[in-house]
């Protein structure tokens, strides 16, 4: 993609497969007299910049955080301190010092300098205002009064929440995630595991709320943790219904010893997704071991899983999917739940 602004062209390539769980600029080509490019290497965040320019030493910039995953300041590969950012409450610039070129500020997201706006993706985010250009498409829940404002930044609480999407439900996903406010909140105290199960989620389009964690919310949940990784779980309410294929395997021998069938089950936001991906199932491309059971379905809205990582796989997959009821009764994510069986 590409804009046009004062004169000037910059071309972007957008990476939207990496860890950070959302779309990212991972090259900037500038159509300016310093023939200026910039690349951009990440992790779980943005960790540093590279730019080059035609008529002077290539330079490499460091970003660094605080708690709320904001851009604080940049430093050169000796880690000195080059430029520094504050911020209000809603990302307004309030003091800086360092003239390095750098677009990616509060919530580590992207400043339009031409504009001046952020992008968050879905929506342009106007930080003086502290509100959205645009009218957000989710139409919102009665039981948040606040996610009824269709323009509302962070459901007006910014300091604890993020919406990294641009849309309002994406804000209102990072409460109470295992006792952490934010996403950040996760990463900055070392919450490891809610931070990893929170950008999973992401990455499979889930929209949702957390409830809490599974060790705390549900009473008999110690009868399950030896499942999950670090014995523990989060439980999540899905805001938008998801699209669910779940398969179980036959027998399989390898190196002359039987393994016994397994299953597994797949998340998908999107309807024509879920259908291609069951179309690989059945054909034997998506598994070497063909698949006895096939089940296609819908998880509607409302519905609370405990979600976590498989102990032993590291993955959000198989058994780490389970949905209880209303009297905390825990079910595997099977046919019971899941509509038109193959």
């Amino acid at each position: 993609m590409k804009k046009t602004g004062s004169g000037v062209v910059t071309t972007y390539l957008v990476d939207d497969r990496n860890l950070t769980g959302y779309a990212q600029v991972v090259l900037e080509t500038i159509n300016n007299s310093a023939g200026e490019q910039r690349q951009y290497v990440y992790g779980l965040e943005r960790l540093s910049q590279y730019r080059t320019l035609s008529s002077a030493p290539a330079e490499t910039s460091y970003y660094g955080y605080d708690g709320h995953g904001s851009v604080r300041f940049l430093t050169t590969t000796s880690a000195t301190i080059t430029d520094t950012y504050d911020y209000d409450a809603f990302g307004n610039l309030v003091n800086s010092t360092g003239l390095t070129p750098n677009e990616f500020r509060f919530a580590a997201e992207q400043f339009d300098f031409d504009l001046g706006l952020y992008y968050n993706r879905a929506r342009y985010l106007n930080s003086g205002t502290g509100r959205f250009w645009t009218m957000d498409t989710n139409e919102g829940f009665y039981t948040e009064p606040l996610s009824l404002h269709h323009y509302l930044y962070a459901v007006d609480d910014p300091v604890t929440r993020v919406d990294p999407s641009g849309r309002t439900s994406s804000a209102e996903q990072l409460t109470a995630a295992a006792g952490e406010d934010t996403i950040a909140g996760a990463e900055a105290s070392n919450n490891t595991l809610a931070f990893r199960i929170l950008q999973a989620l992401q990455g499979r389009g889930a929209t949702f709320t957390v409830v809490g964690s599974a060790s705390v919310v549900i009473p008999n949940f110690p009868a399950l943790a030896s499942s999950f990784e670090q014995g523990e779980g989060l439980v999540i309410e899905l805001q938008e219904e998801l699209f669910a294929i779940r398969y179980v395997t036959q027998a399989v021998i390898k190196g002359g010893v039987a393994n016994s069938p397994w299953w597994g089950v797949q998340l998908f936001n999107d309807a024509q997704a879920a259908i291609n991906e069951l179309a690989l199932v059945q054909e034997g491309q998506q598994f070497p071991n063909l698949a006895e059971e096939i089940i296609f379905g819908v998880i509607p809205r409302g519905t609370q899983l405990i979600v976590g990582f498989v102990e032993s796989q590291g993955t959000l997959s198989g058994g780490a999917f389970q949905i209880y009821n209303a009297a905390y009764e825990l079910m595997a994510l099977n046919p019971q739940m899941l509509v038109g069986k193959l």
